[in-house]
């Protein structure tokens, strides 16, 4: 936080107003997806000190568990406790903190029935705006799983901003939903993360979107490209 304080712009979610960037900093907005309790001891406090702003995407149907979501062997999340709902509702009352969607139940969207998605884009949305009393306008996708099925029914459903693990660079002035997001991890190294900040990954888009399509070739075709 102490180097996105300083070497960025902190950004809210779910808004296209924007704050003038400091001396053309890049600006940078910090989500956190699954609602993991132990967010409140180690990331809110940094949060609060250095005055960054954050989002926190819960999955509905899972406060005050274990995840029970599909995870691998051994991942160290699957040991976390997720946020009470009394938790959430009150860090959502911290001026620097916006609540979004992970979904109901955490599923793998592309791989849903129409009527599946409905319930876990609707559902989920209409729960945590009873108990947060306020409009949720942010969803982040389970395993960064879509198809252009699923951006449709998330905006029928209200969702401004649908959230992937794309690396992307963000436009807020796009009408585009869909946001990119890098994903930072503790054992990220500094200087990765500090240019990450500046935007220098943003051509792994296209490196993982060209490995894809040629994933795609027959063999022979693949073999020859790669």
């Amino acid at each position: 936080m102490s180097k996105i304080a300083t070497r960025a712009t902190p950004v809210a979610a779910f808004s296209k107003a924007l704050p003038s960037r400091r001396a053309n900093l890049p600006n940078v907005c910090i989500t956190f997806d699954d609602a993991f309790a132990n967010l409140l001891n180690n990331a809110l406090p940094a949060l609060e000190h250095y005055q960054v702003p954050a989002a926190i995407f819960p999955v509905a149907d899972n406060f005050g568990l274990l995840p029970r979501w599909e995870m691998p062997a051994g991942h160290p999340a699957s040991t976390e406790m997720i946020m009470t709902t009394e938790q959430l509702v009150a860090v959502s009352k911290n001026p620097l903190i916006r609540i979004g969607s992970h979904t109901l139940t955490h599923p793998d969207l592309a791989k849903l029935q129409p009527d599946q998605l409905k319930v876990e884009l609707i559902d989920s949305k209409r729960q945590l705006e009873q108990l947060l009393s306020g409009t949720v306008e942010g969803l982040a996708l389970p395993f960064s799983s879509y198809n252009q099925e699923v951006v449709c029914m998330a905006q029928e459903a209200g969702y401004k901003r649908i959230y992937t693990l794309d690396p992307t660079l963000a436009n807020p002035m796009s009408e585009d939903p869909v946001v990119g997001r890098f994903s930072m991890s503790p054992d990220t190294w500094k200087i990765e993360f500090v240019l990450t900040c500046a935007g220098a990954y943003s051509w792994f888009h296209y490196v993982r979107g060209l490995r894809h399509w040629i994933r795609k070739l027959p063999e022979d075709q693949a073999t020859v490209l790669w």
